[in-house]
């Protein structure tokens, strides 16, 4: 049975409804019906970056990894539309990660391709491009995920490449917190909610290696408590249809509800999902830049290859892994085992678990 339990988490308005948080969370789906929909490819291209970031490690910024050719990309994103599309009509969005992806030369006439295909398209990137890049690739560009790292990137350069492109596609901005430089972080975050228009905003905490124990990076106690602030104050400044997909809605056993978002659940300490059942795979795959195909980041299963056979899954898959530390892992749907019980039937009734 479901057992109800006090949160021992601080407590925190809920930003959906207003009520308070309390009670352990059983379910977990997104907060937009028109994320359920959705179904994210997200591809690691290459490892080739113009940053050498003192949290990062060389698989991501290394060289080693030559980029895929364009018809390399098409051929198995033809394979993902033909599959996802007529089951279900899935809407499919590609997102292409690096190194520094728009280093990658064939980039523009791989997103261009999409579009024809009808997909949306993503790319996380660091900002550095000038601004006759961004010209040349908002219009085939759905969501622009543009991450700041101070140790590299000149804040004013930064800020204006937000506000040139917010108005001509979806942006969302990943303040990552530098502990040596953490006022430059925090004053440049605070300066891009103030434009207010066409983009949301998260201040990402560090982790100290990218692995399954991965853990926060030495933070002072202030530190921490002003990034959780920052976070649960900045409000959601991008209300379109069409915004990032980076919010969760959250169900407690007794039926309540609140909204987190990634970087919430690492510095809340709640991205522990062992044993429970996980939508990845179901909801999006990943392909690293060897061109194996897993269900999530977190590598828990491989499904293929790009060039071999790939077992598409169709149905969700028990986590083993102790934490999540992937952004794009924590935005998929997942659920803890449950017994149906007189006292739990109706909440999960009204969470949509069981119908």
């Amino acid at each position: 049975m479901v057992v109800h339990q006090k949160s021992t988490v601080r407590k925190k308005k809920d930003r959906g409804t207003g009520d308070a948080v309390t009670g352990k969370i059983v379910y977990i789906d997104h907060e937009l019906s028109q994320h359920k929909n959705v179904f994210l490819v997200n591809w690691n291209l290459g490892n080739r970056c113009n940053f050498r970031c003192s949290y990062c490690n060389e698989s991501l910024n290394g060289g080693s990894s030559p980029w895929p050719e364009a018809a390399t990309v098409t051929a198995f994103a033809d394979r993902v539309i033909d599959h996802y599309g007529a089951d279900g009509g899935k809407k499919i969005l590609f997102g292409f990660t690096g190194g520094e992806v728009t280093l990658y030369k064939d980039l523009i006439p791989v997103l261009q391709y999409l579009k024809t295909r009808n997909c949306h398209t993503e790319i996380l990137s660091n900002g550095s491009p000038r601004r006759a890049f961004w010209n040349k690739i908002t219009d085939v560009l759905d969501y622009a995920i543009l991450s700041y790292h101070a140790e590299h990137c000149r804040p004013d350069h930064f800020y204006s490449v937000v506000d040139a492109i917010r108005g001509e596609t979806n942006v969302h901005v990943n303040i990552m917190m530098n502990r040596e430089r953490f006022d430059v972080c925090r004053e440049l975050g605070e300066s891009i909610l103030r434009l207010s228009s066409g983009i949301s905003l998260s201040f990402q905490p560090l982790l100290e290696r990218l692995d399954a124990d991965a853990k926060l990076i030495p933070y002072t106690p202030d530190q921490l408590e002003t990034i959780r602030t920052l976070n649960d104050n900045r409000g959601l400044y991008y209300t379109g249809d069409n915004r990032y997909r980076g919010r969760m809605l959250n169900y407690t056993a007794d039926g309540d509800s609140f909204i987190m978002e990634p970087e919430q659940y690492v510095t809340e300490k709640r991205n522990h999902w062992k044993g429970w059942l996980c939508w990845t795979g179901v909801e999006q795959i990943v392909v690293s830049q060897k061109g194996e195909v897993f269900r999530a980041w977190c590598m828990q299963e491989k499904i293929g290859d790009i060039g071999g056979t790939v077992a598409f899954p169709t149905k969700p898959v028990l986590c083993t892994k102790p934490s999540c530390h992937c952004n794009i892992d924590m935005l998929v749907k997942k659920q803890r085992p449950l017994y149906l019980t007189c006292d739990n039937i109706g909440a999960l009734l009204r969470m949509g678990i069981v119908s």
